[in-house]
């Protein structure tokens, strides 16, 4: 792999026609920054610290360059031909262990294209979301984010994430709250539904509808959901994809849990089966060693158990069940209840009749 990374340097200067000697300036100008993003003080002389991130930055910017632009392949070339290699550099650039501070590869590619605006798709980061929007839970990355405000690649998926206008209200966050499954929610007259949003945490919860974000759960799912969760652990003040997960986990516990999402097109599960989903949730949250005191989905959790609470709800949707879910047993109840309104009728006629007849016999009777 070494030696791949370094024909895509050599592939990086022919490219931008820089000089090693001024990639090298450049990259020991902001080595003691570098040095200082990192927990644990690098083992490495300078010389080799530099040689380290000038090859991985150039590696990446390539990968990335040639991924956007669909560039053509030789059969020297490392990905040539090979999507699971693809796949596998990906997986590794998501890695949390991995990551380069996204600043000194941002300051690289923009020294080596000058000529590209800073901000939008052909900027680093646009290109960047590009390159990850495939492994992302929407499947894509919808908006582009600030290279100010971005530190390496596993915080760029979690800010593309995350919705633009975060729920900052008081009484909409608080201590974690249980709600029902995806199945006991329907029994209780909660219709669940699939909202269109650019975030997976812009789910909504008003008069009886959960509108719920479409996602996917592909290959990729638990490495990018475990890198994250680990990432908001260790560096975050707010655990949104954290909250996320937890949700997920309550409101899915058995297969039908999961058939209810797939049915709504709220879920593209992209793994074997049912069960697979149910585990990778279930091994998400195993991670995460205490419960939220600031749980991102408090208020809507709240208002949703204060429908379950109300049993007129569950027997509404009952009744909608068994006798109002199609118009055919629509049609039947109808029936039924005319027959047993002219069944009481004919009842209440018969009697009436034979109470006169008595009547009138008994006063026969008198007069006999």
């Amino acid at each position: 792999m070494e030696e791949q990374k370094l024909r895509y340097l050599s592939a990086f200067l022919d490219r931008t026609k820089l000089s090693l000697e001024d990639c090298i300036s450049f990259v020991r100008g902001l080595e003691q920054s570098v040095r200082d993003c990192y927990l644990e003080s690098v083992k490495l002389s300078s010389d080799e610290f530099v040689k380290m991130i000038l090859v991985d930055s150039s590696f990446i910017i390539e990968v990335i360059w040639r991924t956007y632009y669909q560039m053509p392949k030789n059969n020297m070339d490392y990905l040539s031909n090979r999507i699971s290699r693809v796949d596998v550099v990906r997986r590794d650039m998501i890695l949390l262990e991995n990551q380069i501070p996204l600043f000194v590869m941002e300051g690289l590619f923009n020294l080596a294209f000058p000529h590209l605006p800073k901000t939008g798709k052909l900027s680093f980061i646009g290109l960047s979301i590009h390159y990850f929007g495939p492994v992302s839970l929407l499947n894509h990355i919808p908006q582009t984010i600030s290279e100010s405000e971005v530190k390496h690649f596993v915080d760029l998926l979690r800010l593309c994430h995350l919705p633009s206008t975060l729920r900052t209200l008081p009484g909409n966050r608080g201590e974690f709250m249980m709600i029902p499954t995806a199945r006991d929610l329907q029994e209780f007259g909660v219709s669940i539904r699939k909202r269109w949003s650019d975030s997976i945490l812009d789910i909504q919860y008003a008069k009886g509808d959960l509108k719920i974000p479409k996602f996917e759960i592909q290959d990729d799912s638990e490495i990018v959901l475990r890198n994250l969760i680990a990432f908001e652990i260790c560096h975050c003040e707010d655990s949104y994809i954290i909250d996320y997960v937890i949700f997920m986990d309550t409101l899915l516990e058995t297969a039908q849990d999961v058939d209810i999402l797939v049915q709504n097109e709220i879920l593209k599960n992209s793994l074997l089966d049912c069960a697979s989903v149910i585990t990778l949730f279930h091994d998400l949250t195993s991670q995460v060693l205490w419960v939220s005191q600031n749980y991102y989905f408090h208020g809507l959790c709240q208002k949703v158990n204060e429908h379950c609470r109300v049993p007129w709800n569950k027997w509404k949707a009952i009744m909608k069940r068994d006798y109002f879910s199609t118009p055919w047993s629509i049609v039947s109840t109808v029936a039924a209840v005319i027959l047993l309104v002219l069944t009481v009728i004919q009842q209440f006629a018969l009697s009436s009749l034979f109470s006169n007849k008595a009547r009138i016999c008994y006063c026969n009777y008198e007069l006999g």
